[in-house]
């Protein structure tokens, strides 16, 4: 239990240090995971015409990730794993409900699978890559 509660502790204090990064400004929305504590999700600003399938990420610091593992002789997780998210649906409210959306796994982004990263800065650079992507061609 002390791992995982760990993970919660370290994707909370991630979440609040990303989610304030002035390089993020206007690249999307992070919002909080109510139903496990150790992830949060980020939906991308997409811009009018956008054609790519992504269109948000989940962001997790799991118990179960190679290097958050290992009970209580673990002094901190190291590991922050990224999928990608394919359309958003709206919920019975008419809201966004970003926990309907289903994982996309694109090759060609680099996401056959989930992606690892060891620290904030890194996830932040693959944050602005893929909301890069995003952008209209006359705004790359």
């Amino acid at each position: 239990m002390g791992n995982a509660l760990r993970c919660i502790e370290a994707s909370n204090f991630l979440y609040r240090r990303v989610r304030l990064r002035p390089e993020l400004k206007d690249r999307g929305i992070f919002i909080v995971n109510d139903r496990k504590g150790y992830m949060f999700r980020l939906r991308f600003t997409r811009h009018e015409g956008c054609v790519s399938g992504i269109y948000g990420m989940v962001i997790s610091i799991s118990p179960d990730a190679y290097g958050n593992r290992g009970g209580c002789e673990r002094e901190y997780p190291s590991t922050i794993e990224t999928c990608l998210l394919r359309e958003i649906l709206l919920s019975d409210s008419g809201y966004p409900d970003i926990y309907k959306a289903d994982f996309l796994y694109d090759d060609d982004e680099g996401y056959y699978d989930v992606r690892s990263f060891k620290n904030a800065d890194k996830l932040v650079e693959e944050i602005i890559r893929i909301a890069d992507f995003l952008l209209p061609p006359s705004q790359v």
